[in-house]
């Protein structure tokens, strides 16, 4: 609904146009009155019509003068010139301030409400034209934040070149000269027992408190946020300032992290990678800035201490991986995956290091999956010269992602086999009871198979018969027991379920070429 001011120094003619109005049922809200230019100056500051009826020749402050000063405060104020003057050189004066119309005096009816609906179609028009240009805006911000989420997503993946990123700034009308990567990590330490919408509702606000930062010191940037972990890409500080500009980011943070550390009971750590001048290289800063921060500094510093965090970090990763590849929950699997890439990385000098350190990962990935699942897919057999086509952290991902889809699709196979989920179950018992007298015959009608049909699916399913594997898990465990001297070697029969010591001698002679003794006694000279 719109509000109409009605200037005139006739008192009945502003009455009279004001009782017109007011019966039109047209879709006016409100309506104000002024005797003079001056009070309908003053009065339209604070009441802000949408249409002005205003009355040329009055005393003092002219109708043309109000007029005008009306317009520079509010272009859109639709004004209606009321004269009893049919002269040319006001509709000169009136054309040049932008009015909408004239109503000459005394008006009709008929002419007062037919200017009024032209004009207030024109309001219409206007407000349409408002909402769709604010709703084509409000899209564009969309479109714009999602194409930074996505391009910030790719730079930190090291999924994109320098031509596809030069076509980016120029949409978002920026400048690349140089940049770095900064990782922010928000981890609570009662995640348990915090409801996961306020978790969402801290990290939001942990967000925004960011950008304020970021905003105030007065630097371009880019940010997303996944999970616990905030990614900002710092493009925009002068040359040779990079160290003051992260340290300056550095100082804010920490006071930010203390504060809603202390707060939230929450410990944030921050990392900040290396600086490089092309885009297609910022993925190597922001694996530095995730290893920093993991390993809880601001800027990255080699110590011997870090070094064997990384390696116990590392191990403890790869235990969770093979975990979830065996629950085959992929999502986390290429969670940890990435930051097993990003250690990898940070720890090698160059891409053919980077290619050596991902081959020793997969075989030894394989190998830690084979012990404890029948893994038909194997280690490709041109695994190496796979590797040689890798390039950056984004080939690599993809590569593992590929293999470890292949074998979480093995392993939902093997679930849905019901002879194979029974012989798992057994293998299982086998490994935690390996020290006790296991029974071919208890092992069969544990599963629910009778001897011969456990046999022949055991050989068919492991490629080797019961007796062997069981014996193969013996003395696996034994030559591990070896290794202590304070052990005997009656001992160490008894502990991997052997009742005879010469039966267990002659047997880890049989597998693997010399007696108990002569094993320890060449392993104690190593």
């Amino acid at each position: 609904m719109y509000k109409i001011l009605i200037v005139d120094d006739e008192s009945i003619e502003r009455k009279a146009i004001r009782y017109i109005i007011e019966n039109s049922h047209l879709n006016i809200a409100e309506i104000e009155e002024a005797s003079n230019g001056q009070e309908a100056v003053s009065k339209a500051e604070v009441f802000e019509p949408n249409i002005t009826f205003l009355d040329i020749k009055m005393p003092g402050l002219s109708g043309i003068e109000a007029a005008k000063i009306l317009k520079k405060a509010n272009s859109e104020n639709m004004i209606i010139f009321l004269t009893a003057f049919d002269e040319f050189e006001f509709a000169q004066e009136a054309i040049k301030i932008g009015v909408e119309d004239f109503i000459i005096k005394p008006a009709t009816n008929e002419r007062i409400l037919e200017v009024l609906n032209k004009t207030i179609d024109k309001l219409d028009k206007l407000k349409q034209i408002h909402i769709d240009k604010k709703d084509m805006e409000d899209k564009l911000s969309q479109i714009t934040k999602y194409l930074e989420r996505e391009f910030l997503s790719s730079v930190v993946l090291g999924e994109i070149d320098e031509e596809q990123a030069k076509d980016y700034l120029n949409f978002i009308m920026a400048e690349f000269k140089r940049g770095f990567g900064m990782v922010i990590q928000l981890k609570f330490y009662k995640e348990d027992g915090m409801p996961p919408l306020q978790q969402n509702m801290i990290q939001r606000r942990f967000v925004e408190k960011i950008s304020s930062i970021l905003e105030k010191i007065n630097i371009r940037y880019l940010m997303n946020y996944f999970r616990y972990r905030v990614y900002i890409l710092v493009y925009g500080y002068p040359e040779n300032e990079k160290d003051f500009c992260a340290a300056m980011i550095g100082d804010e943070l920490q006071k930010l992290a203390k504060k809603m550390g202390e707060q939230f009971d929450a410990q944030i750590n921050i990392g900040i990678g290396n600086e490089y001048h092309k885009i297609s290289e910022l993925w190597k800063s922001f694996s530095q800035a995730k290893v920093a921060c993991e390993n809880t500094m601001v800027l990255l510093e080699e110590t011997e201490d870090l070094q064997n965090y990384k390696a116990d970090s590392l191990e403890i990763k790869e235990k969770k991986l093979c975990e979830s590849i065996l629950d085959c929950n992929e999502q986390e699997a290429i969670a940890i995956v990435d930051d097993i890439l990003d250690n990898i990385i940070y720890s090698s000098n160059d891409i053919n290091e980077v290619r050596l350190k991902l081959y020793e990962f997969l075989v030894l990935l394989n190998k830690s999956l084979n012990s404890n699942r029948n893994m038909r897919n194997k280690i490709p057999e041109n695994l190496f010269d796979d590797l040689k086509n890798i390039c950056c952290k984004a080939d690599g991902k993809m590569y593992v992602q590929e293999y470890l889809s292949k074998v979480m699709e093995e392993i939902n196979q093997l679930k849905a086999d019901k002879t194979g989920l029974m012989l798992e179950k057994a293998k299982k018992y086998i490994h935690q009871h390996y020290n006790q007298d296991i029974s071919l015959d208890d092992i069969a009608s544990m599963s629910g198979f009778s001897t011969y049909y456990f046999c022949k699916m055991f050989k068919k399913y492991y490629h080797v018969s019961f007796t062997d594997y069981l014996t193969s898990l013996r003395i696996k465990h034994a030559k591990e027991l070896l290794q202590n001297p304070d052990l005997s070697i009656k001992e160490i029969t008894e502990m991997i379920g052997y009742l005879d010591s010469n039966y267990f001698t002659r047997v880890f002679k049989k597998y693997e070429g010399l007696t108990p003794t002569e094993y320890r006694q060449i392993n104690m000279l190593r």
